[in-house]
């Protein structure tokens, strides 16, 4: 009876979401959203937003299957080029933000609506990963030599213009699908935009807030000594070690 100003919905698996939702859960959502309510998904919850099966069909857009399972092991920053004439663009960003992406699918644009493009993708970060293997660690010309060789071109070429964030409306609400993890902590353009973003959808001034620090799960203090969680907490930091080293 009383509608939040915003519906945020975080990343992880969109059809778990929509089995979990259930029609009747997919049809209150959508109500919402068509009634006047904003929608904001990351990753996932983007997913979730779009058309297809187990889809809320804000967006007539889908979800761009993968020919190529390297073309999702993706993760780190990526630039991306963004639409200045929208108003959930920040001025402050300039004509591109470095924003961080993790495993992100990928949109199927579609003609059918309103749906249109806040950034698209351009060229990685010196962060950027591919599956396990860091892009700006390699010796120059080895991906050059791979893609000779084994004919797999690890760059994410493929990924070049595409769009990344998006936004459009449904009924009288709004939605906004965003494969990046905006809400990423340590990522300075992204919280900017987040936070230009959650103000422009409850309808107040965009304020200056500092960027989200940076998440040391190693530091995370303990709340509850309970011996079993604790052994497996240092069987994970054993396995993480033995990955990194």
């Amino acid at each position: 009876g009383k509608p939040p100003a915003a519906l945020i919905v975080p990343g992880g698996w969109a059809k778990g979401k929509a089995k979990h939702l259930g029609g009747p859960g997919i049809v209150e959502i959508q109500k919402y959203v068509g009634e006047g309510g904003n929608y904001l998904g990351f990753c996932g919850g983007a997913g979730l937003g779009l058309s297809g099966a187990g889809g809320l069909c804000l967006s007539c857009w889908q979800r761009k299957g993968f020919e190529n399972r390297l073309h999702h092991f993706l993760s780190g920053h990526i630039n991306v080029k963004l639409d200045q004439s929208n108003p959930l663009v920040p001025d402050s960003l300039g004509e591109s933000a470095l924003i961080p992406v993790w495993w992100p699918g990928q949109f199927s644009p579609n003609k059918c609506d309103s749906t249109t493009a806040l950034g698209r993708y351009r060229e990685p970060g010196n962060d950027f990963w591919v599956a396990d293997l860091c892009i700006s660690s390699l010796p120059e010309g080895t991906l050059n030599d791979w893609h000779n060789m084994y004919g797999i071109s690890l760059l994410p070429e493929f990924l070049h213009d595409r769009p990344a964030v998006v936004c459009g409306q449904t009924g009288k609400g709004k939605f906004i699908l965003s494969y990046p993890h905006l809400e990423t902590p340590a990522s300075a353009q992204a919280n900017i935009w987040l936070s230009h973003i959650l103000d422009r959808m409850l309808g107040q001034e965009t304020q200056d807030r500092p960027t989200l620090p940076a998440w040391e799960l190693a530091d995370t203090p303990t709340h509850w000594e309970d011996p079993d969680l604790v052994s497996v907490r240092k069987s994970l930091e054993q396995i993480i070690a033995t990955g990194q080293g």
